[in-house]
């Protein structure tokens, strides 16, 4: 591991000030240079292979197969399925919902008068002998959070009976059994259910159901002392032929006796008899871990496992002494999954789960999301596969969309894309000249040069089968998102065309991507995704060879899909990457080839590659955060140090500040007056360790309270179905074969992980394989852009003058009582740190009191694993990890009157007082938790919610951890997942399989079916249900999800010419058909799969994309649609609204915040979060979910607000004449939008109208992007709101020519005119958007909105120093250019702007002018008259150089500025000492009414 720079940033704040705090965006320092990465993507023909069947499994983890052959599969995602294996598709009447799917009711009654939901379930069972009930039953063990139940149901998917809690053990408690595993065995003719797990009261005890089935009859076992523990723990059983019942726990496999009540006829189990020890690497004396176990109906001596995450199934012979493994010669045991096509090739898994076993054949399922199906004859001979027929091609896509929508690989890297494949040609055939056929046997010509400017343009040669789309930029990312689902596919595999596209594109002079300035800090790569066995591999070769030596672009190479021959690999693609990393095999910059068989795969090894790439990148990077501060009292800084390939290292210092603004630095400093000593947190947290730390967070069946220390080894089983919520599965670090030799699987590393959040060394950091079990030297993670706040005692004003304020509302609810009886709690400190956790810290001793991880940042703790850096790519042979973002927002705390959770964590009856932490997660993901902390030492979770775009789903977590999903649908789908398509791709599949198994060169059964068919060509009249062709020409078009809206204006089809543009075409109708959509054109439009060379057919390239009143999250009027909502980088701001409840106004307690940041839609829009109703969305019926704000287009910025908004409530401001708020925000493409949250009725104002009040003309030609968040004050001279802001690229602050060769960043001030009241700009009304046409007639309000270019509204006062430019009352405000565009020196805003005495102070940054982007600029400050504009930086002090402008500060980036005694302070990222990085400057201009003395109250 490489320590770099040290570096710094802080957080100034006071004890006796609950302040408000804001996120900043990403800062830069020495090498603060993007890398850049050009993606490209193979689509060639064979792309539209199958991964894996024609319906979606997801994580199969249990099956049951019925008499007719059909398979019932429980997903993970905790829904039930049924596939119909003769034609390997989804019974789509089965189930509870039109998808085909059972989940349930989570409602009294819904079924034999108990709710039916299944929630935490892992085993099914089937029986046909059931008393009372004819056919087959399906049995359903549901865990349950404090009471289980076994759901019954049909062969259909309707529930026919629940065993509830109390009829399995929970008599007339609320707390019952909760079954952990479970088994139907047929004995003497009879079925038998036996059901094992825990009864919890307090404690978890051992339990055990069992019920004759046939008889109807039951009974609970007495578990005796030798089984207590085993069967309590056991996750799965089985029993042979009635004599004997098998447990496993921990490995090992424990038997027991079975004996038989006779009253009852059930059996329970007996006496011990032996249990078996685990030992997978010698599998003639031993098993695996066994995930599930079932004993051979035909042999009770005959047992069969899965393995997990050992990737095995396993036949035991069953001995007195051992289980004996039989050698399985059809089956590998690598991790690397991969379906068969036919019996002849092997099978491989990836982590096997579910099992089922009959009479002759055995299934098993895997988490490469399949089923295998396989004859029990000595060989194990595979016989079938079932799973998700997702083409390679749509698991790329959503990897690379995954890749650049992440902000912290943004951040770091700027990114490009193109494709390629074998052909150039245009509308030609595939044996044309210039086809594919012709340039597999010729070198074509695949670039031809650059047309456009660098960030807008694209290579000359662009069409359907070549081209470099989007050049590499900051903005690429939303464009890549867009263009990706357009994506074509055709002919072969040329590796020529990606590396001429590479080579070309990097040498050429017009694109200038690899910049002199910049080469010593710079890294350039090309990332190359591929599936198949191409052609020119030598020339390619010596092409990015020669691209690596000459220009030091290093090439990666991946191998996509399933089914790549490890000859292909070896021969083609491990000669590539060495080519392009290296240039002898060994040294230690080669870089091996990435095998990603599955799209999960690729994701994961992409992200994990970009991170190295990004750490490789930086000498150090630092944010500038700064917060409110107040005479007299502590300052709270914090501080991290910058580690490559670890976790970054955090601290926070206290340090004592004198009433004249002296700041104590020295650690050992104790105030006289009071005895509180500075303090290091970091420091204090290594000496407390691991074992004495309190981390907690929700899982279902671990309460936290009473210990809040539920983050242990212990709960790992609970801990890892959390970790897995969102996908993101544990990596196997330790092995056989690593440098720290370890167990093959990922048990251990599972520990490891929950060991390595503790504060242990399970990475090897120390580079020392003995020590992997001690502390680490440091254990605090990064603080990077989440802002400190403390909270001691209630002191919220109670004087009030209006009705309306909320002060009246404290008064009216004794709130005086509440903080009376408060007033000696506890002063903590809040802060969200990057290793995953919101850390409560003691204010006074700095100790750890707590930490929490929420729920859905755990899921994202196992992507800190990283196989690539164990012992091999750092130095020394240290291990590493990822460097992730955890909580990186801002927690913001207020105090509420609401029916809220008593100390034990229940809900109550009554309102009382709370004082309330929300903890938004930044740049850590797409959500927030929120807290009740009124006992800082018995915190209670009250909800969690997030967005998970990647499996378009919205997840809420309640108070105990109960996770409910919210799906939504994807925005956009191709003609390429239409079913239609998928049935001719299958043919074409089935047609090559044929052709290969005939011989060498055969074409046969390809030519045969390379026709188009219609619907009228198939017997059943429809093609996707028995067409016989590799072509579809027709009208329609079905894809497999529920129909959102048959109305026609909710869909946009646009399609893509060969020649490369677009074009929109109408639909002719949109046809519900009950669990698939089907759309209608007016023509015919075509589909063609076919590899045959007599194909002529051209497919018709469409994408159809939903706007978000189809494709959101629907339930109880978008009530929970979070679907947009991007990383939540806003601060919110929390007041009380009036909201319509039941046709009467309520004043409710919401948060107001920004979408955040964003890619393809998401992030531009403004939530209203409902704190009285468990984060409901406030207005979602009337807006769809959020309060959506326009994206401009054409300005070539993406849109998102990451900005905490302006609120403006009668508590702020005197004499408001309404409840609820005025809110103000700028996005990032300079609109100023204003919003009414209130109840005035003026103007003919509406609750959550909105309307654009200013815009800057900002876009990504001019630079002026709007990071940060606007200050306001109200004008001493004009009595109206006035906002100040200032714009600047800080994601790319080293940006100059080069990159923006007309940037002009500016300052602005401006006024509202209507304040204190809302009115349509221009009387240019928006409508909700529920109604028809919201978005364009929200374009017409923006336009007609005043602009900053405009000098007749708003005045340019740049370079007036006298005050003679002050704009007239008839103006609205006034703008400075930041630079004057003949000299250019492109300077932008480095932090949001500080008003103080009618003076506004800005932090300026302008880059180093000597032509290397390697080194830092010059941090400045400039200040102007808040309502004339006019430049006083002089009054600050003289200017340090020729023609400056602003009061120059230091080397660095100088952040927001905050005011203390008088003076102004600023932090300065750059400097390695500590005193340097803290600026003061003495603050100057005349006394103003200060919105910032209000917004900041943070009770």
């Amino acid at each position: 591991m490489r320590f770099v720079k040290f570096i710094f940033f802080f957080f100034l704040f006071v004890f006796n000030q609950n302040a408000f705090s804001k996120p900043t965006p990403p800062g830069s320092g020495t090498g603060d240079v993007p890398a850049n990465i050009l993606i490209l993507l193979d689509t060639s023909d064979s792309m539209s292979k199958s991964i894996a069947s024609d319906y979606l499994l997801e994580k199969p983890e249990d099956l049951v197969v019925l008499s007719d052959g059909s398979i019932v599969v429980l997903n993970k995602k905790q829904f039930l399925m049924k596939i119909d294996p003769a034609t390997d598709s989804r019974v789509t009447t089965f189930g509870d919902s039109a998808y085909g799917k059972f989940r349930g009711e989570n409602i009294a009654g819904a079924c034999d008068g108990w709710p039916s939901s299944i929630n935490t379930s892992n085993h099914l069972a089937v029986s046909d002998n059931v008393k009372g009930l004819d056919g087959e039953i399906i049995f359903v063990a549901e865990y349950g959070q404090h009471n289980g139940k076994i759901v019954m149901l049909n062969s259909d998917g309707q529930c026919v009976k629940i065993i509830n809690h109390k009829e399995l053990g929970g008599g007339n408690t609320n707390f019952g059994f909760r079954p952990r595993a479970m088994e139907v065995k047929t004995i003497n003719g009879e079925d038998h259910l036996f059901a094992s797990g825990e009864f919890f009261r307090g404690v978890k005890r051992s339990y055990m159901y069992t019920e004759n089935l046939t008889k109807g009859t039951s009974r609970k076992c007495n578990v005796l002392a030798s089984g207590y523990n085993v069967v309590r723990g056991s996750h799965t059983l089985t029993i042979d032929d009635g004599n004997h019942i098998y447990f496993a726990k921990g490995g090992w496999i424990h038997k027991f006796e079975l004996t038989k009540d006779a009253s009852t006829e059930t059996y329970c189990p007996g006496a011990f008899v032996v249990k078996y020890k685990p030992d997978c690497d010698n599998p003639s004396i031993g098993h695996c871990n066994p995930h599930q176990m079932q004993i051979d109906p035909s042999d009770p001596d005959i047992m069969y496992i899965t393995t997990g995450n050992r990737h095995k199934i396993q036949r035991l012979s069953i001995t007195d002494t051992a289980l004996v493994a039989d050698p399985l010669p059809g089956i590998t045991r690598g991790q690397l999954g991969r379906s068969p096509t036919s019996s002849d090739e092997k099978v491989t898994f990836t982590e096997t789960r579910g099992l089922y076993v009959d009479s002759t054949n055995v299934w098993v399922s895997d988490f490469k999301h399949s089923i295998q199906k396989f004859n029990k004859d000595s060989n194990m001979t595979w016989l079938a596969n079932y799973g998700y027929a997702q083409r390679r091609i749509d698991g790329a896509i959503a990897a690379i969309k995954g890749l650049v929508s992440d902000s912290s690989f943004r951040s770091g890297a700027n990114f490009g894309y193109g494709w390629w494949n074998s052909g150039t040609g245009e509308g030609l055939e595939k044996h044309d000249d210039l086809g594919g056929k012709h340039c597999h046997n010729n070198e074509c010509d695949y670039y031809l040069g650059w047309e456009g400017d660098r960030a807008t343009g694209q290579s000359t040669l662009c069409n359907g089968n070549s081209c470099l789309k989007i050049g590499i930029s900051q903005e690429a990312y939303g464009k890549i998102v867009e263009e990706l689902d357009d994506t074509v596919l055709a002919w072969g595999t040329d590796a020529y065309a990606f590396a001429q596209l590479a080579d070309e594109y990097y040498r050429d002079d017009t694109v200038n991507i690899l910049s002199e300035e910049a080469k010593d800090c710079q890294n350039s790569y090309v990332i190359v995704i591929s599936d198949g066995a191409w052609l020119h591999g030598g020339i390619a070769e010596t092409v990015i060879g020669d691209l690596r030596t000459d220009k030091s672009v290093k090439t990666l190479v991946v191998a996509y899909g399933d089914g790549i021959d490890d000859d292909i690999i070896e021969d083609k693609f491990d000669p590539m990457a060495l080519a392009g990393s290296c240039d002898t095999e060994g040294d230690d910059e080669c870089e091996p080839t990435i095998i990603a068989r599955t799209p999960e795969e690729l994701k994961q090894k992409l992200q994990n590659k970009v991170q190295q790439i990004v750490a490789e990148r930086l000498s150090f990077t630092a944010p500038s955060i700064s917060a409110t501060i107040q005479q007299g009292g502590s300052l709270y800084q914090a501080q991290f140090n910058f580690v490559s390939f670890g976790e970054w290292e955090g601290t926070i210092l206290k340090k004592f500040v004198h009433p004249d603004g002296k700041v104590e630095h020295d650690a050992d400093y104790v105030n006289p007056e009071t005895g509180e000593k500075n303090w290091d947190a970091g420091k204090l947290l290594k000496e407390k360790g691991s074992d004495s730390r309190k981390i907690w967070t929700v899982l279902k069946d671990v309460p936290y309270v009473n210990n809040w220390n539920n983050f242990i080894e212990a709960n790992s089983d609970e801990i890892k179905t959390l970790f897995e919520y969102t996908g993101n599965e544990i990596n196997d670090y330790y092995n056989s074969s690593s440098k720290c030799a370890g167990d093959d699987g990922t048990d251990d590393d599972l520990i490891g992980l929950i060991r390595f959040v503790r504060g242990i060394d399970y990475f090897n950091y120390n580079g020392d394989c003995t020590k992997i079990d001690q502390l680490r030297d440091h254990i605090l993670g990064d603080i990077y852009h989440s802002q400190i706040i403390e909270v001691g005692a209630p002191s919220a004003n109670t004087n009030f003058s209006s009705p309306n304020q909320e002060s009246y509302w404290r008064k009216k609810n004794n709130y005086q009582s509440f903080a009376r009886t408060n007033a000696d709690r506890k002063r903590v400190l809040y802060a969200g740190a990057n290793d995953g956790m919101l850390h409560a810290f003691n204010a006074l001793t700095g100790e750890e009191e707590w930490g929490f991880i929420p729920p859905f940042v755990a899921g994202n703790l196992p992507k800190i694993i990283n196989t690539d850096l164990e012992g091999k790519f750092t130095y020394d042979g240290k291990g590493g990890t990822n460097a992730i973002f955890g909580v990186d927002g801002s927690p913001v705390v207020h105090d509420m009157y609401i029916q809220g959770l008593s100390e034990d964590g229940n809900l109550e009856t009554n309102a009382r007082w709370h004082t309330i932490l929300m903890v938004p997660y930044g740049r850590g993901g797409a959500g927030f938790s929120v807290l009740d902390v009124t006992n800082p030492d018995k915190p209670l979770h009250m909800f969690s919610i997030y967005n998970d775009a990647d499996n378009f789903k919205v997840m809420h977590a309640d108070k105990d951890g109960n996770i409910t999903d919210y799906e939504y649908l994807s925005h956009s789908y191709s003609i390429g997942q239409s079913q239609e398509a998928r049935r001719a791709d299958n043919n074409n599949r089935a047609a090559e399989r044929a052709d290969d198994a005939a011989g060498e060169g055969v074409t046969t059964r390809q030519d045969a079916i390379y026709s188009c068919q219609t619907n009228l060509d198939a017997l059943s009249g429809e093609f996707l249900t028995d067409g016989t062709n590799a072509c579809y020409e027709g009208n329609t078009f079905t894809f497999e999800f529920v129909t959102p809206s048959t109305n026609v204006d909710d869909y946009e089809i646009i399609q893509t010419n060969l020649d490369g543009t677009k074009t929109k075409i109408d639909l002719a109708e949109v046809i519900d058909l009950g669990g698939r959509t089907r759309i209608k054109f007016s023509s015919n439009k075509i589909y063609d799969a076919s590899s045959s060379n007599l194909s002529t057919a051209e497919t018709t390239q469409f994408k159809m994309v939903l706007n978000y009143l189809a494709s959101g999250a629907k339930e109880n009027d978008y009530k929970y649609d979070y679907s947009r909502l991007g990383e939540t980088w806003s601060t919110p701001r929390i007041f009380r609204m009036p909201i319509d409840s039941n046709g009467k106004i309520k004043e409710t307690y919401v948060a107001v915040m920004g979408g955040g940041m964003g890619v393809g839609g998401s992030g531009s829009n403004v939530f209203i979060v409902n704190m009285e109703d468990s984060g409901s969305i406030a207005g979602s019926g009337e807006n769809i979910g959020p309060i959506d704000i326009i994206d401009i287009e054409n300005n070539g910025i993406a849109n998102s607000i990451p900005n905490d908004p302006i609120v403006i409530t009668p508590d702020t401001a005197k004499g408001i004449p309404w409840k609820g708020a005025m809110v103000y925000v700028n996005d990032l493409e300079g609109k100023i939008t204003k919003i009414n949250l209130t109840d005035s009725k003026i103007h003919d104002a509406k609750l959550y109208d909105q309307t654009t009040l200013f815009s800057l003309n900002s876009s990504s030609t001019n630079g002026r992007y709007n990071y940060f968040t606007m200050d306001a004050t109200f004008g001493g001279d004009t009595n109206q709101v006035w906002l100040y802001g200032g714009t600047g690229n800080f994601e790319r602050i080293n940006n100059t020519f080069d990159e923006t060769p007309n940037m002009d960043n500016i300052l602005f001030g401006i006024k509202d005119k209507d304040y204190p009241h809302f009115k349509f700009t221009n009387n240019k009304i928006i409508p909700k958007q529920s109604t028809s046409g919201w978005r364009n007639l929200a374009k017409e309000n923006f336009l007609s909105a005043n602009n900053i270019d405009d000098e007749d509204i708003c005045k340019n006062t740049t370079g007036d120093t006298t005050g003679a430019n002050c704009p007239t009352s008839s103006e609205q405000g006034w703008v400075i250019h930041l630079d004057n565009l003949s000299e250019h020196k492109y300077k932008k805003v480095s932090g949001s702007p500080t008003v103080y005495q009618g003076t506004v102070f800005y932090p300026i940054y302008m880059p180093p002018d000597q032509g290397n982007k390697c080194t830092l600029g010059k941090a400045y400050i400039c200040s102007a008259d808040d309502e004339c504009g006019t430049n006083n930086s002089s009054k600050i002090g003289e200017f340090a150089f020729e023609n400056d402008d602003c009061y120059f500060v230091r080397h660095g980036i100088v952040s927001t500025l905050v005011v203390f005694g008088g003076k102004l302070y600023g932090n300065v990222a750059g400097p390695e000492k500590n005193e340097e990085t803290l600026v003061q400057i003495l603050a100057i201009g005349e006394d103003t009414t200060g919105y910032r003395k209000s917004w900041r109250q943070n009770y």
